[in-house]
């Protein structure tokens, strides 16, 4: 069992890319983690391909970003995650911490890609309605008024959803306005 008071986040660069990898660890030496990854690089063993890209172009090297002593594995990639959202130049292929929600929501869209995607799939769904179509209509009927409830709540979140995207990005926006404004007057 780790022992989480040990963890840190850290990012994998290189002086010839501006990409960056980040990546936590609840090991007391941030070295014993560069070592795994320069073992499993050398190796070519099932090595992450994102930090593959830096190690490729040459000279890479760890750093710490910061230590974060937590008590779980879940607070350390949340934390971790922060990063790879915020930080520019992340080539992290996965995020580090998926919410319940998030997770539902990404299996529902990969469900909709493969149906528009995959025509076995198209095709599987197109003659399980047809041999289900009596009790498809009978349930639709049964469960008429949760259905309604249940829609007009789904409406009502993606509008909140929506709301709060616009504020963050209108948000976004006037902090990028005003740096722009901050380095003009500091170019004058």
């Amino acid at each position: 069992m780790p022992d989480y008071s040990y963890s840190k986040i850290y990012k994998i660069w290189s002086p010839r890319t501006d990409k960056i990898y980040i990546g936590s660890t609840a090991q007391k030496h941030l070295s014993t983690r560069w070592a795994i990854h320069n073992y499993a690089y050398r190796q070519n063993l099932a090595f992450n391909s994102s930090v593959r890209e830096i190690f490729e172009v040459g000279g890479a090297r760890i750093k710490l970003i910061e230590n974060y002593p937590c008590s779980c594995s879940m607070e350390l990639r949340m934390r971790e995650n922060h990063y790879i959202q915020t930080l520019p130049n992340v080539i992290n292929k996965n995020r580090a911490y998926i919410s319940k929600e998030d997770r539902k929501e990404e299996q529902k869209n990969m469900q909709y890609l493969r149906y528009t995607t995959d025509p076995e799939y198209r095709e599987y769904k197109k003659q399980y309605y047809i041999k289900n179509r009596d009790k498809i209509k009978q349930y639709y009927r049964d469960n008429k008024e949760k259905m309604k409830e249940y829609n007009a709540e789904w409406r009502k979140k993606q509008k909140e959803k929506m709301q709060d995207y616009v504020k963050t990005q209108m948000q976004a926006k006037r902090e990028q306005n005003e740096k722009v404004i901050e380095n003009e007057k500091v170019e004058e």
